[in-house]
Parts: structure tokens; sequence; C-alpha cells
């Protein structure tokens, strides 16, 4: 073997041209792939860090006109809990969180409301302490926390006896219960994180049905019982919800449930994309392998007369084997070891196109699983690598062989067709890739031409909440008139900032570019409903000036300011464009009273061009805005424009807000940040589809090149031969061009018939293009022929330029 070894560098070190041509283009694919693939393994293939994992689902609501799955209203779950027992183990949620540290050591902690249920549904407990009991999930024994390992290493020293000491909080002390060990986290364990679990509570209106408006907030999670199945899941909470939607029919008129596995839920939208990403980095390392086949294939030709030596003087077919075989895991491993380097390079570069949400981030590296696959690859390229001129070997006969090269001969009919073949089947594969990488690009320009139907980049948004006292039933109205008041105090605070033009709030619905929603039921008072109208719409309690702040055109009316808002005061409604269509079709809407699923009956002030607010992506809805009041005015987000050329820091805006005393502070993000985070996963998609089309091309271009080279340098005395009978350059030159064509043709045809197929499966992730538009189709097709055209240029002119009498003498 070390033999074979030394023969194997030798011989690849005096072939360089072919030994850096083709460890170039292993490099890319197996970098590339290695890259792609430490990404998609830490995303979507690793298993949750839970006991029995593949058991734990995510039970969602699913809006039906958009068809996608979201958070529940906890109305919703307190009913499936009681309702689920033959399909779920048990349910548990994540709720509003209620604590907000006085501890100025503790502010930046991570804070979670959860259920009870939650810790037993995740099967985890306490390092030290207890979990939540059902006692504290009441009003009034719910002042209970787990804290994290990290929290309690650095703030209490890891003391052990911190079980029942306190916390001191804006409404009072807080006992601890419970510190979670250092391997958990949610949904992943997080060195070095601070957080603290609490009992969730929901208030008296997240119980009450008739409470106005609904709000969706919760993510629910369950675990399956034992036998049952995610359809069958699935197919029990249809059941659960129909009989729910008989009873409360405004709650469903367009909504239902579904059932997901966690992970799936977790991943979201990132995992079709990523095993798309995985498949295209596939096609384009099997169009790097192809090339270095073919490579291998015509190198093979030159090297007939070695083997056939080798094999007179006493070589067995085993030995020449072996020594291929050799060569082609050098080849392969040497390849192999340059694309983990360019992948542990360029791993960094993609993580910066991801978006800062995606679940697991942190954990994508090049990993012990990553490099078995990237070992994997080079072990099965270097075997056939080896084999292919081994098994072309064993066919020729060493008389013939040793005849045919000393009459300079050229290699056989079966050789010829097996190197045609993969060269079409490595053009019809950058095809496919090519192909795609127009279709996303396409698709990009369109997201970014698209008007979102507000202003955007002036805009800032704070999170504020009011931190609720627990008061007595009778006292709620008047705790909430006090909260409202708390996050106006911090709205004007904000407003005072230098720099800042002008200050909205949002509560109630779900902020710009964040997600998230609320719904309501909308009936035109005194008009029968127009026909297949639903009457569920989005709604949002805002401030007056919102409609200002945002840049959102009122198309008719005054919104809530002038005349007719001061007529009409609280009771006034925006609604917007595609709302007036679904409700009054062509009617003016101005003055006309409707009633919400609240009950309250109100006046259409003003008409709001539809707008885009939870991403470019997401089609236009139709929505309400009502005044903020009491009830909606507790919390939410607020909507800073500052003035051009002025840049309130983060660190400005949220001390501005906290200055209004009882108010918790959370988020400070530009809304220029959160469009951006939102483009990230389709600017990954388009940048590594571009990418894997660019080196796909490359990659074909210098196979063209490469085995045309080869062809034209073995069919050296044919050309001579036919030169001295009078053939002109131009004639050899088209020849070559001829045969070059014909594989780009039979590629460019077979792999346009494969592209056409196989863009059905990424159709969803395009943008307003189609899958088989022929013009991104033959703009593709256009770069790849002129490309192999060119590259087939360069052995033709040098084919043409032969001087037959040298190559004859030779």
């Amino acid at each position: 073997m070390w033999t074979d070894l030394r023969h194997a560098w030798r011989a690849l070190w005096l072939a360089p041209g072919f030994t850096l041509v083709a460890l170039a283009v292993l490099t890319l694919g197996i970098g590339a792939t290695t890259a792609m693939f430490s990404v998609v393994d830490a995303v979507v293939l690793k298993a949750l860090p839970f006991e029995d994992e593949s058991r734990l689902v995510s039970v969602l609501e699913v809006t039906r006109t958009t068809g996608r799955p979201g958070p529940a209203a906890p109305q919703n779950f307190l009913d499936w809990t009681s309702r689920t027992k033959s399909v779920f183990e048990d349910l548990g949620t994540f709720g509003r969180s209620a604590f907000a540290p006085a501890d100025p050591e503790l502010k930046a902690v991570e804070v979670r409301g959860v259920s009870a249920s939650l810790l037993r549904v995740l099967r985890v407990r306490p390092s030290l302490g207890a979990v939540f009991t059902a006692e504290q999930e009441s009003e009034g024994f719910h002042r209970v926390l787990i804290i994290s390992d990290a929290l309690w290493r650095r703030r209490f020293a890891a003391d052990p006896g911190v079980v029942g000491r306190t916390i001191p909080a804006a409404d009072g002390p807080w006992q601890i219960v419970g510190v979670f060990a250092p391997d958990f986290g949610y949904p992943m364990p997080q060195a070095g994180v601070e957080f603290v679990w609490h009992p969730y509570v929901p208030l008296r209106e997240d119980r009450d049905r008739n409470a106005p408006g609904k709000a969706y907030f919760l993510t629910v999670i369950g675990r399956l019982a034992p036998g049952v199945s995610v359809p069958e899941a699935r197919a029990g909470m249809a059941a659960v919800t129909a009989d729910l939607a008989q009873a409360y029919p405004a709650w469903f008129e367009n909504r239902t449930s579904t059932v997901m596995p966690l992970r799936t839920w977790l991943v979201g939208d990132a995992g079709p994309a990523m095993r798309m990403l995985l498949a295209s980095v596939a096609m384009l390392l099997l169009i790097a392998c192809a090339n270095v086949a073919n490579l291998v294939l015509a190198r093979s030709t030159t090297r007939a007369r070695e083997i056939a030596v080798r094999s007179a003087l006493g070589a067995s077919r085993w030995v020449l084997t072996r020594g291929l075989l050799v060569e082609g895991l050098l080849l392969s491993a040497t390849g192999a070891a340059l694309g983990v380097l360019a992948a542990w390079w360029s791993v960094e570069a993609i993580g910066a196109l991801l978006p800062p949400t995606l679940f697991r981030l942190s954990e994508i590296a090049i990993n012990a699983r990553v490099l078995a696959v990237a070992v994997s690859t080079s072990i099965v390229t270097g075997i056939v690598f080896g084999l292919l001129p081994a098994w072309q070997h064993s066919r020729s006969n060493v008389s013939s062989t040793l005849v045919q090269t000393a009459g300079g001969g050229t290699s056989g009919a079966t050789r010829r067709r097996l190197r045609t073949g993969i060269m079409v089947a490595e053009v019809a594969l950058a095809v496919v890739l090519l192909v795609g990488a127009s279709l996303f690009l396409a698709s990009f320009a369109n997201v970014m031409r698209l008007d979102l139907g507000f202003d955007y980049k002036p805009l800032t948004m704070v999170r504020v909440n009011a931190i609720l006292r627990s008061v007595p039933p009778e006292g709620r109205a008047a705790e909430r008139e006090r909260a409202s008041a708390v996050v106006e105090d911090a709205r004007m605070s904000v407003a005072g900032v230098s720099g800042i033009e002008a200050v909205a709030f949002m509560g109630t619905g779900g902020a710009p570019l964040s997600g998230g929603s609320a719904a309501t039921a909308l009936r035109v008072i005194d008009r029968p409903a127009l026909a297949n109208t639903e009457s569920s719409v989005e709604i949002k309690a805002v401030s007056a000036n919102y409609f200002d702040v945002m840049g959102m055109m009122m198309v008719r009316g005054d919104g809530f300011g002038g005349a007719t808002r001061a007529a009409v005061g609280q009771s006034a409604i925006v609604i917007s464009e595609l709302a007036v269509q679904r409700f009054f079709g062509g009617d003016d809407p101005i003055g006309q009273s409707v009633q919400t699923g609240d009950g309250t009956v109100r006046t259409v002030t003003g008409v709001v061009r539809g707008s885009r607010v939870k991403g470019p992506e997401v089609d236009v809805v139709p929505e309400v805005f009502v005044p903020v009041g009491p009830a909606t005015g507790m919390g939410g987000a607020l909507i800073v424009r500052t003035r051009r050329g002025a840049t309130p820091s983060p660190a400005q805006l949220k001390a501005a807000a906290e200055t209004a005393g009882t108010v918790r502070v959370g988020a400070v993000q530009p809304l220029s940040a959160l469009f951006d985070n939102l483009l990230k996963p389709r600017r990954l998609n388009t940048v590594l589809v571009a990418v894997f089309g660019a080196l796909a091309l490359a990659i074909a271009t210098i196979g063209i090149y490469g085995v045309m080279s080869y062809i034209v340098a073995q069919r050296a005395r044919e050309v001579g031969v036919r030169m001295a009978l009078g053939a002109q350059p131009s004639d050899v030159r088209n020849s070559v061009l001829r045969e070059a064509a014909a594989i780009l043709a039979a590629g460019i045809v077979s792999g346009t018939a494969v592209a056409t197929m196989a863009t059905r499966v990424v159709a969803s992730f395009l943008f307003q293009v189609e899958p088989q538009d022929p013009w991104l189709y033959a703009a593709a097709v256009g770069v790849l022929a002129l490309a192999g055209l060119v590259a087939a240029l360069i052995p033709a002119v040098r084919a043409s330029r032969v001087n037959p009498i040298i190559v004859l003498r030779t």
C-alpha cells in the first residue's frame, strides 16, 4: 500500500494540470456540500434535548384564509386541556410574563410565564427544589419562580439553600421554589443564558369568551398519548374544534386547529428551504464528481500505454486496480480536506445570512457528524474515480492497446460514449441549478420592488407593558385605567427625546413586521351581508396619530382626527380598503355603523389603504382599527418616527420609556432591521442557489474545456492527416465546436426537461414568478450555452493551428 501511495502521489504530481483542476472542482463540490450539511444538520436533523422528543407536538390554530398556523387563544387552550385527554398525555403552554424584577442585576434576565403542565409535558424537573403546583396557577398563589442554573451561580453564588428565598419585584417579593439543571433550556440549552420561569395565570378576559376582541398569543405544546400518532392527534383535534365551533361559532368562523411535530414547528418554514438547498448542493456535488470522473476517463486514455506495459511486465489485475483505487482515494481525500477547510471558513459567512431567530442558529458548526459526512463522501468518490479507469482498462487487450497507442490511435468508441454521456449529464444538472438560480433571483427582485403600504425605514418599535398589580376583582377596571395611563406616559416621554418626530401606540394586534394578530367579527348594521362574505377581520387598537406615524394613506374620511372623530368619540372605527370591498361592495362606508365581535357598535370614520404589516410576502388582509381604550392600552408597541438625519440610540429610547414608572420595556427594534430579518430566509435561499448555479456553470465550463482539450490532444494525428489531405483550419475548428455543441444541446434539452419537473417542487419558494417562465429558462440556457461554446473554442482554435508535418513526424 505504501508503494501504491508513492506511485499515486508521483502520478498526480506529474500531471499538474489534471490534478489542480480536479482538486479545485472537488474542493468546491465537497466544501459547499459540507457547509450546507452543517447548517441542515444543526437546524433540521438533530433531535431535541427532551425525553422521547418524537412524541412532543405543537398544537396550533390555523387561519383558513391564509392557511398559516400560529398561536392559540387562551380560551381555546383551556377548553383543549379538558377535551383532549384521549389524544394527549398533557398540554402545556407559554403565556404572558407577569414578573418584573426590581433588582437592577436581573434586568437582562429572560422571563417566561408557563403553565405548570408544561414541565410535565417536557418531562423536566429542577435540580434543586420542586416544579410548580396546580394551586400556584391560581391568582394570588402564583408568585413563585424557578431560576436557571446560570442565574443561580451568578446571582446567588450557587447557594444550595436558595430555595425559599425571595426576589424583589415591582409588585412585591416573589419566592424561588427551584433551580433548573445546567443542561436545560427551551427549545435548546444555551450556555450562560439566565432565565426565570413562573406560573402563567390567565387573566379574567383570557378566560371569558364574551370578552372584547380575541387575542392569540399562546404557544401550546403537547405530549401524545401512548399509541397515538400525529395524524390521529390531528384528527382528534379536528373533532374537538368542530364541537367548539358549534358552541362558539364566532370563534371559529375563520379558524381551525392542527397538530405537527414540535421539531417541525420550531424549524418552521426553514425546514423545507433547508432540504431544498441540501438537494441543490447535492446536485452541485454530482456535477463536480461527474466533471472529475470525465477528466479521469480522459486521462486514463493517455495512460492506456502505461497500464498495458505494466500488465505485460506481470502486474496482476488486482495490483493495477489497487493502484488506481489508491490514486482515486488520494485525490478525493485531498479534495475533501481542502473542502472541509473551505466549509469551515464559509459556515460563518452563511451564518451572517441567516435570520437571528432561526432555530438552533448557534449550533451550526463543523462537528463530528459533519466531518463523518465529508469523509464518507471522499471515500465514495475516491472509489468511483479509481474503479472507472480500472474497469475501462480491464476490458482492453494488452497487445492491441500497445499497438494502438504506439501508432497514436484515438480512444475507443465505448470510452467516447461514456465520456460524452457523463458530460451530457453534467450539463443537464447545471441547467437545473441555473434555472433555479434565475427563478430565485427574479423572486427576490419582485420582493424588493414591492410596496408595503407604509414607510418602515424611519420607524423604530419599542415594546412596553404596564406592570399590573394584584387587585381584587372590583378594582380591576381602575387598575386597567392606571396601566393605560402609565403606557401613555411612556409614549409622551419617548416623544420628548431629541430627534423624535412623533410616537404612536399600538395595543391589540400584531406589531408591524413582527407577526401576531388579533381578530374580531364584523357586521354592518341594517345591511344584508354580501354573498360569500366572511365576517372575521384583523383588529388593531391604535392611537389617533398611528396612520400619520406609519405613513399609511387615508383614502377616505379623516381617521381618528377632525370633526368626524370628535362626533363619535371612542366608537370610531377605521377600516381598510379590502374590508370595504368585502363588507360594502362599491358603497361609501363613511358614516355607516358596524358592530364588532364584542358587541360594540361603531361608526366608520375613515378608509385606509391596505398594507403588508406582517411582511412583504404575507398577503394584505381585511383590517379594522379602533381607538386605544383602557382594556387595550395596557401594553403593546410604541412606533417611533425619527427625523431625517437623527439617530437616537435604543438605550435612549428605552431609558425614556422607563421613566414612566411601573412599565416594563422590552425590545427596541428598528423596523428596517425587522424587515431585513424577514428577508433573510429568502436572501439566503437566493444567494446560495445563485452561488450553486454559478459554481455549476463554472464546473461545467471547466469540464467542457478539459474534456475537449483531451479530445483534441488524442485526435492530433487524425487532425494532422486531415489537414495534410487539404482540410482547412476553419473545418477543423468547426468540427470541434460541432462536437461540443452536440454535447451542450443534448444536456440542455434533457436538463430543461428535468428542470420543468423540478421547479414544480420549488414553486412554494417563488414569489410572483411562474415556475416555467420561458424567459428565465432562456436566460439560464443561453448563459450556459455561451459559456460552454467559449470553453470549447479554445481547444478548437488550438486544433486548427496544428502543424501537420510535426504531428505526422511525431
